[in-house]
């Protein structure tokens, strides 16, 4: 992905721009979670020939352990999905799956996104020992 800084029109609790609702939501259970994040930082192994831009870059910084979050946000798009699915298929060929260092994200109307949710995954999955629930 290629995008301008003139996409970023959504503002998170901790200040930065994003580029929607869905990525604010994100970036606010994360914030309050107190897990170390970058939004948008580059993921490049040119050995592997990878280069992806994930939504998030998370430190665990209890265990070190680095996690990948990519936010899907228009499921009901099927151009969309497809190329969700074929960004996925990038991570798993890379070495990179859900559950393990990729968190998988999606919303649509079939299945919108509950932040409540994905609380409890970032507290059962993810070293969260200071979560408390954002206001927002």
């Amino acid at each position: 992905r290629n995008f301008r800084v003139d996409e970023l029109t959504y503002r998170t609790a901790r200040g930065e721009m994003v580029r929607s609702k869905l990525e604010v939501l994100i970036a606010d259970a994360l914030y309050y979670a107190g897990l170390p994040y970058l939004y948008e930082l580059p993921l490049i192994n040119e050995r592997k020939k990878l280069n992806l831009l994930p939504d998030f870059t998370i430190l665990d910084s209890q265990t070190g352990k680095i996690y990948y979050l990519e936010a899907f946000g228009m499921m009901d798009n099927a151009a969309y999905s497809a190329a969700a699915l074929r960004k996925l298929r990038k991570y798993e060929n890379a070495g990179f799956f859900p559950g393990e260092n990729l968190i998988t994200v999606f919303d649509g109307t079939a299945a919108p996104f509950d932040q409540t949710t994905f609380k409890k995954y970032l507290t059962r999955n993810v070293n969260t020992r200071h979560l408390y629930v954002s206001k927002a």
